[in-house]
This record gives C-alpha cells, sequence and structure tokens, in this order.
C-alpha cells in the first residue's frame, strides 16, 4: 500500500511540474505594418502563441540563410527582393520547407509554429495574416 501510495506521488508529482514550462514570449512593440519601398516585397513572419512549444523558438531562413528565430507570439518583418524565396522552418531536430514566388510591392506572411514536437510552416492570405499576428510582438534580426 505504501509503495502504491509513493508511486502516485511521483507520478502526480512530475505532471504538476511539467506544467511549470518557462515561457518564452517575444517582448518587442506589437505589430505595426511597414512601409514597402518601391520595387521590394515585405514577408512577415510570425508565430501565434503555443503552451505545448513554449520554451522552444522556430529558426526561419530565406534562400538558406538565417534571418529570424521566433519565440512564441514574435514577429519578423523580412525586406527583400522580388522573386522566388525558398523558406525552412527548423524547430529541435525538425525541418520543413515551403517556396513560393514574390511580387515587387507585395507583402506576404508566413505562419510558423512548433507544435508536437514538429514544425508547421505556411503561407497564409494576406487579410488572415494581419489578424493573426495583430497582438504579435517585433523580434529583432536573430
Amino acid at each position: 500500500m505504501k509503495v502504491n501510495l509513493f508511486i502516485w506521488f511521483i507520478a502526480i508529482s512530475l505532471v504538476l511540474s511539467s506544467c511549470s514550462v518557462i515561457e518564452n514570449r517575444a517582448e518587442g512593440p506589437t505589430f505595426v505594418k511597414a512601409n514597402i519601398p518601391p520595387g521590394k516585397s515585405l514577408i512577415y513572419f510570425y508565430r501565434e502563441y503555443n503552451f505545448a512549444g513554449a520554451p522552444f523558438t522556430v529558426g526561419i531562413d530565406v534562400n538558406g540563410k538565417e534571418i529570424a528565430r521566433l519565440n512564441n507570439d514574435g514577429y519578423y518583418p523580412y525586406l527583400t527582393t522580388p522573386g522566388y524565396k525558398k523558406i525552412t522552418g527548423h524547430y529541435g531536430i525538425y525541418e520543413l520547407h515551403i517556396e513560393f514566388e514574390v511580387s515587387p510591392n507585395s507583402e506576404s506572411y508566413v505562419s510558423a509554429s512548433g507544435e508536437g514536437g514538429s514544425i508547421v510552416l505556411k503561407r497564409v492570405d494576406p487579410l488572415l495574416g494581419e489578424v493573426e499576428i495583430s497582438d504579435n510582438r517585433k523580434q529583432s534580426h536573430k
């Protein structure tokens, strides 16, 4: 009987301690749309809040160059030249790629999240992206 009680005590302690995850939230200013210089393109990378992936960042590469590491509720505005973009998201040992073309004087939104030990990376319609990113906080480069 004492052994069963001890095992239950240990199990409950482990479950409760796992709920005290250190939050890794972005701390910059809230989202503000940036001006796009003539002939350039702007890609907003953002990460919505997710408790399960809170302690980890999502790394973002564009055409092989790391441009940001997103915390929960973070966003990063990436000013770039128009053309083909290969976006890579890194989350722990997981990696995912999406590819698309950006036009001059345009803005794109890419949602990145770490969920259940894997990564979800998707291009989002600009109207939806602007709503989803509205409470996110700006992060600096890397």
